[in-house]
């Protein structure tokens, strides 16, 4: 899991972000996937595995970046098309129709996730829940109703089965909307590796920043922090929430009573 990308070290060492890369170490990771003979997976290719219904290559990874900044297609677009990789981008919508300028740290714009979409897979991180309410992540502290909505209109936005929790977090009710809305995957923050018996709505990513070495990378690509990082139970926020089987049903009267 990438965020976003600095054009040099000395760039990176002044950004004010524990997730950003230096682009020439993002290049030369790259380039150890493609002299290795590594797969970059689609995210239908990871649904397909998750389901019993594909066999990845061995060496095979998912490259994602979150958020959606420009500099993912300025800077990280040339490196994965010279390699002929795929990578998918969660954006956060209100972000897309917002004046967008030409600084590298600006977001991806609406009409950017059509021209690069030869790379690029676009999935949700939410419309406007990508924020933190008295130090803690909206998303789980959010009422139904703001969520459903939320959804609905970055659905409009971006029509993509593929979702981010901001931050990370996350609960049952959340994973419940996302069923409802027919996402096929959710992807979290929580270090570890996918194995046939991931849960798809709770799926781990090794976060690659500029504190992560090359010798952690080969070793993170090659499997090798297994004995440590391995997705176990989740620690998912807990709370009360309505049954699945019955949740249709008061999504249904909710937006009654919304419209009303």
């Amino acid at each position: 899991m990438y965020h976003y990308f600095a054009k040099d070290q000395k760039e990176a060492q002044e950004c004010n972000s524990s997730t950003v890369v230096d682009i020439k170490e993002f290049e030369r990771q790259m380039e150890y996937l493609y002299k290795n003979n590594f797969k970059t997976l689609t995210m239908e290719e990871l649904y397909e595995f998750l389901k019993g219904e594909y066999n990845p290559p061995k060496k095979s990874v998912v490259i994602t970046m979150d958020d959606g900044y420009k500099n993912n297609i300025t800077l990280a677009y040339p490196i994965l098309k010279k390699y002929r990789f795929r990578s998918c981008i969660f954006v956060i919508g209100k972000f897309l129709i917002s004046k967008n300028y030409s600084n590298e740290f600006e977001y991806l714009s609406f009409e950017d996730t059509f021209k690069y979409n030869d790379v690029f897979e676009f999935g949700s991180h939410t419309y406007d829940m990508h924020r933190l309410l008295n130090g803690i992540p909206l998303l789980p502290q959010a009422n139904m109703l703001d969520i459903i909505f939320d959804f609905v209109n970055n659905q409009r936005l971006i029509n993509s089965p593929y979702f981010a929790y901001p931050f990370g977090a996350y609960d049952e009710r959340i994973i419940e909307v996302l069923k409802f809305f027919n996402y096929k995957l959710a992807f979290t923050t929580k270090k570890g590796y996918v194995t046939s018996s991931t849960d798809p709505y709770e799926i781990p990513r090794f976060t690659i920043s500029q504190k992560t070495t090359f010798d952690q990378f080969i070793k993170i690509v090659n499997g090798e922090y297994f004995d440590i990082y391995v997705h176990k139970s989740s620690n998912k926020i807990r709370k009360s929430y309505q049954p699945a089987k019955s949740f249709d049903e008061k999504l249904q009267y909710n937006l009654v009573q919304r419209r009303g």
